[in-house]
């Protein structure tokens, strides 16, 4: 039984050398686009017009501020004709618009949770006496 397993993880062991040899061989080259890149700054550039419409501008300055610098090294990027490099500084640039968004989104309905729980607080605890408007002579409605 104990000369199986050792078989076993040998054989484990001799199958999966071949294939971390290949990854290493090659783990120094970037990784290659798929898709269109000029799609992904495109896509960058509207997540990021999102977000500042959003309010991003001054509820996440920081982080529009990094998706905006993202953004200009993807143009950089395909400028200079790394379209891989070009397509991953574009995906980091919607990444931060993304949380850009959905920050300044959090803060707009945490503030606005507030305001109403302010005036949830200000209404009264008990309902209003009924008014003597609309009742007839006799103290009857009509």
């Amino acid at each position: 039984m104990r000369v199986l397993r050792l078989l076993a993880v040998g054989g484990a062991i001799g199958l999966s050398a071949p294939i971390l040899a290949a990854c290493a061989s090659t783990s120094n080259a970037f990784p290659v686009a798929v898709g269109d890149p000029n799609t992904f700054v495109r896509h960058a550039q509207t997540m990021i017009d999102e977000a500042s419409a959003a309010g991003a501008d001054t509820l996440a300055h920081d982080v529009i501020a990094a998706a905006r610098q993202h953004f200009a090294d993807a143009q950089i990027e395909m400028r200079d004709k790394h379209v891989g490099r070009a397509q991953l500084r574009a995906r980091e640039a919607v990444a931060d618009a993304t949380y850009a968004k959905a920050l300044a989104d959090r803060i707009m309905a945490e503030r606005s949770r507030a305001a109403e729980e302010s005036l949830l607080q200000q209404l009264p605890l008990t309902p209003p006496a009924p008014s003597a408007a609309g009742t007839g002579p006799s103290g009857q409605r009509p």
